[in-house]
């Protein structure tokens, strides 16, 4: 579009000093640039791709020049030196061609058309002279008589033959300007003449003008006499004119006002009325069909009480009353207005959100005469106060669930460390008891309990969003199948959990807490749209794709399906289910954040998500993760003589809560390991600035009084440099996670550890 509307400025703009001819030699001269630039082009693409990038290269610089031209033809007045220069680079490209024998077929009736544009382009005198000197180059390369080696070898006949054609386009193009210059001379001589009778008509019509002056003074003279018998006359006349005048102008302000009048209530959307004492009304503007549907004289005839809604009505003659009796008492006209909201029907029987500002009429005797009003519709304000209401709503309850998710993460951030105690002494007691004891038994419940445990607060972790997200591989069964549990008591015992198992081995690497977060806010969903008695399937598989799909790329994907027999969707709301805040529920029922959340787990993970869902019919959710092959983790032992054993490093442990801090102390020392605990960052600092041994590890907890984890090991390493540190916290989302997602190298164990996953992890860090 923008390329022909180029070409429309180039053909059709013309400056207004340019004469007719010199506009037609200019959109001779774009036109003629236009047919060179079409085989131009393509002429450079097939240069650059055999391989000729010097003549490809020259070709576009030369389209570029011609370009150049256009333009500055169309902006500048430089009209025939720009004229020549497009000569010679015209010039140029046909010796080429004629050279390469590119001019051969249709390519010679393009050159030949040169003649008729090089005359009329630079006139008769100047065409010749450039007219022949082309025929001449042709000549000299059609023949050779140079012998210049490469040339194109063309044939006498197609040689004589092309010049006799050229020359003879050349003599008719010669006699043609000649002619047309003979004859623009003869019309500019005789318009000369023109112009010159002209002169002297003018100069007669100077002379009788004087001659009429000196008449129109006689004249003059006489009629004095006659001006001043008529003075009388003209006085009386002038002060009629006056009285008229003044008439007059009353009138054309009275007819003003009214005409602006009309014109305002006219074309306002609001409503202006006017009624008697009994609210009947007088007068309508023609904008209450706009409003209502009907015209102005229906209107009249129906009333307010008919306009209006019942309600709306008693509450308007209510007010007006009360309006008229208290400026009656008071007599004061600041009483006699009042604003009211009200409901009116429509035409379509519909109704229609109306705001009245009413005010009295009051008459020369500080009576009421009548009643003016003006009726706005307020549909929209009413939506969008609706709308700010239920968003205030919304934003209080999204409010509520992030105080009710920061509370939940400390209080799990708090247990992790009282769990973190209780798995660590139980392990400790297991390891020192002979397997006769009769309290292992009891101590084995105790350290199952404390897991479990351990397992709900990281799912807690996971709901408030405070846990770090760590990708590993793992089986997607097994991670559905550890929380099925919990999702049975969320979703309630009259709707049924069917688990559903792919039979083959399903591998994906992602956070198990995000598959925890992408079940619970499907089936809670689910559960909420089942009224009564239902069912929810949970089913796995594996999928191929082989590249057709335009959102996954090929491979091997893992299936999560979560289905319903629900309510159901209609297309409108499946539009709109991932937007953040958007919700069906009832008022104050939901955020709308949950499947928002599931869509940004999903892409996060490189997968993809649909859905499908009918009304009455339920919905399915279909999501699609990347398979991994790689064999998931497996559960690591928790004998000590199978532990990492440590090899007589020095450890600083950092630790706010003295409980944590022994125990951890005592489990490395158990291993094999140096331990220098610190109770706050600044005793951490101090001792590694005292000590004189190599510290290989420096073991810190995240949330500390006086400084986080990060802060401290950015310290440390100032004093140390290659000093090797890890993490330790129930929860880091905001200390060490960019984005909720450990960086690479970043060594990491959350709390609560069993003691051979702090083995494993401290071999880890250390060997790496």
């Amino acid at each position: 579009m923008n390329i022909l509307q180029s070409a429309k400025w180039l053909f059709s703009k013309t400056s207004t000093s340019i004469d007719f001819e010199e506009s037609v030699r200019r959109r001779l001269f774009v036109l003629f640039s236009i047919s060179i630039l079409i085989p131009l082009i393509p002429f450079g693409i097939l240069h650059l791709v055999n391989g000729a990038y010097v003549w490809g290269c020259s070709i576009f610089l030369t389209s570029a020049a011609i370009i150049g031209l256009v333009v500055i033809v169309r902006l500048r007045k430089w009209r025939k030196t720009i004229y020549r220069l497009s000569v010679m680079l015209f010039l140029f490209l046909f010796t080429y061609w004629t050279y390469t024998g590119t001019i051969q077929g249709l390519g010679s009736l393009w050159f030949l058309g040169t003649s008729p544009y090089i005359f009329f382009l630079l006139g008769k005198r100047e065409g010749t002279a450039w007219c022949m000197a082309v025929g001449c180059i042709i000549a000299v390369i059609f023949f050779n008589p140079l012998s210049l080696p490469g040339v194109f070898s063309y044939s006498l006949e197609y040689s004589a033959r092309y010049l006799i054609l050229y020359f003879i386009i050349f003599l008719f193009t010669h006699y043609y300007e000649s002619t047309r210059e003979r004859y623009k001379n003869a019309m500019l001589e005789e318009h000369g003449k023109l112009l010159l009778e002209k002169e002297q008509l003018l100069q007669t019509k100077n002379e009788l003008e004087h001659s009429n002056t000196l008449l129109n003074e006689e004249i003059a003279v006489r009629k004095q006499a006659q001006n001043e018998l008529m003075e009388h006359k003209e006085n009386l006349e002038r002060m009629i004119t006056e009285r008229t005048s003044e008439l007059w102008e009353k009138n054309t302000e009275l007819q003003a006002s009214e005409k602006r009048y009309r014109l305002l209530a006219d074309n306002i959307n609001d409503v202006i009325w006017m009624a008697n004492n009994d609210l009947s009304l007088t007068y309508i503007s023609p904008s209450v069909e706009k409003m209502l549907g009907y015209s102005a004289p229906e209107a009249i005839s129906l009333g307010l009480k008919q306009l209006c809604v019942p309600e709306s009505f008693d509450q308007l003659w209510h007010l007006y009353e009360e309006t008229l009796k208290t400026v009656k008492e008071k007599e004061d006209a600041k009483e006699r207005h009042l604003t009211l909201e009200c409901k009116f029907f429509k035409k379509d029987k519909n109704i229609v959100n109306v705001e009245i500002t009413l005010s009295l009429i009051m008459g020369h005797q500080s009576e009421v005469i009548g009643v003016g009003g003006i009726t706005r519709d307020i549909g929209e304000r009413v939506k969008s106060q609706r709308e700010k209401e239920k968003m205030q709503i919304e934003l209080a309850q999204s409010q509520k669930m992030e105080a009710v998710g920061t509370l939940a993460g400390g209080v799990a951030h708090d247990f992790n460390n009282m769990l973190s105690a209780i798995i660590g002494y139980s392990e400790l007691s297991l390891q020192e008891m002979n397997s006769s004891n009769p309290l292992r038994k009891n101590l084995d419940r105790i350290l199952d309990a404390a897991r479990r445990s351990a397992n709900l607060t990281r799912q807690l972790l996971a709901f408030a969003r405070k846990q770090t997200i760590v990708p590993e591989i793992l089986d997607i069964n097994e991670a559905v199948g550890s929380v099925l549990k919990m999702i049975r008591r969320l979703i309630g015992e009259n709707i049924e959990l069917a688990w559903l198992p792919g039979t083959c081995s399903c591998r994906i690497k992602m956070d198990p807490t995000q598959i925890d977060q992408i079940l619970v806010n499907l089936c809670v969903n689910a559960r909420d749209a089942i009224s009564g008695v239902g069912r929810i399937t949970i089913e796995t598989g594996m999928v191929s794709y082989d590249g057709e799909n335009t959102e996954c790329r090929p491979g091997t994907y893992v299936l999560l399906s979560v289905s319903d027999n629900g309510q159901g969707m209609d297309r409108e709301t499946l539009n709109h289910i991932f937007e953040p805040f958007f919700t069906t529920k009832k008022l104050g029922a939901g955020t709308g954040m949950g499947l928002a959340t599931v869509y940004g787990i999903v892409k996060q993970n490189k997968g993809m998500i649909n859905v499908y869902s009918e009304a009455q019919l339920g919905t399915i959710f279909k999501i699609y993760l990347p398979c991994y092959f790689a064999e998931p983790q497996m559960y690591k032992t928790e004998n000590i003589a199978e532990m990492p054993q440590g090899r007589g490093e020095t450890i600083l442990m950092v630790e706010d809560d003295p409980m944590i801090l022994e125990m951890g102390k005592e489990m490395l020392q158990k291993i094999g390991y140096k331990v220098i605990s610190a109770n706050t960052p600044f005793e951490a600092m101090r001792l590694t600035e005292e000590l004189k041994d190599k510290i290989h590890l420096v073991l810190t907890d995240v949330i500390m009084p006086e400084m986080n984890g990060r802060e401290l090991m950015e310290k440390l390493q100032k004093i140390r440099p290659d000093i090797k540190y890890m993490y330790m916290s129930g929860y880091t989302a905001d200390i060490i996670a960019r984005q909720g997602v450990l960086d690479q190298g970043i060594q990491f164990i959350q709390k609560p550890f069993s003691h051979s996953g702090l083995a494993a992890k401290v071999r880890e860090a250390i060997c790496e």
